[in-house]
């Protein structure tokens, strides 16, 4: 697997759960909610980019300034590509 195509599954992961938890506050299932912001987190997902979804349901991901360079886990240190 590319290191392109890597990068691309990590967005695509963060966006994925980034939706859910949005969807997930807009049909009030707090429940999930604290799962969905752990997968957010796990896929990558800044507090801030977690916090702005959790302030304004409404505003689509899509439309969120995402964080497009990934952090790359080597063992238990996390190691930024930028």
């Amino acid at each position: 697997m590319s290191a392109r195509t890597i990068h691309e599954t990590i967005l695509q992961n963060k966006f994925i759960s980034l939706l859910l938890l949005r969807r997930a506050l807009i049909e009030e299932n707090y429940e999930a909610c604290a799962a969905l912001v752990s997968a957010a987190k796990y896929y990558q997902s800044t507090s801030k980019e977690i916090r702005k979804v959790l302030t304004n349901p409404d505003l689509h991901p899509e439309n969120l300034e995402i964080d497009e360079e990934p952090v790359i886990t080597a063992g238990k240190q996390k190691v930024s590509e930028r």
